[in-house]
């Protein structure tokens, strides 16, 4: 006769980590769209072609750059609205920080990359536009990720310091 045994123990929140929840996940998501759009625009200011009429593309910097402010509008309230719902999970968290990244890392370091390499320049400021979009993206992904672990319940369960509201970077 076959012996059964227990399901082995599921670590603690593992079933809360796979909950996913509609509105402060649609606000994460709202993140990680302006970040993508603040992106393509980025890309298109750089490679657009200057009009006859010696329209620029200047605008799609701007635009890119309003894009990343909607950003920092929606990632505060995904965790606000997150909290006061009772829906806080690990995905979110998690899910929110891949949209930091992208809104906060790689669509300014992307800006900045672009706005120093101007076609204008010689080739001696490319390597410091390199330098400088990934030094700024390094640090970004690193505070980023740094938070996530100071913050994670199954790593530091008896401390207090993932459960404060106050500013952790």
């Amino acid at each position: 006769m076959e012996k059964r045994t227990a399901p082995p123990e599921t670590p603690i929140g593992s079933a809360q980590a796979s909950r996913i929840y509609l509105l402060p996940n649609l606000m994460t998501a709202g993140n990680l769209f302006c970040g993508f759009v603040a992106i393509i625009r980025c890309i298109q200011a750089r490679f657009a072609v200057v009009t006859e009429t010696g329209e620029s593309s200047q605008h799609l910097y701007t635009e890119a750059v309003w894009f990343i402010i909607a950003a920092v509008v929606f990632d505060s309230l995904d965790g606000r609205l997150a909290r006061l719902g009772g829906r806080e999970s690990l995905f979110g968290r998690e899910f929110d920080s891949i949209a930091d990244v992208v809104s906060f890392g790689v669509a300014p370091a992307l800006l900045v990359f672009f706005l120093i390499l101007s076609p204008e320049l010689s080739a001696y400021f490319r390597p410091i536009g390199w330098f400088i979009g990934f030094i700024y993206l390094l640090c970004a992904a690193v505070r980023l990720s740094r938070f996530n672990v100071i913050t994670h319940p199954l790593i530091y369960p008896n401390q207090a310091k993932y459960n404060t509201k106050d500013f952790v970077g």
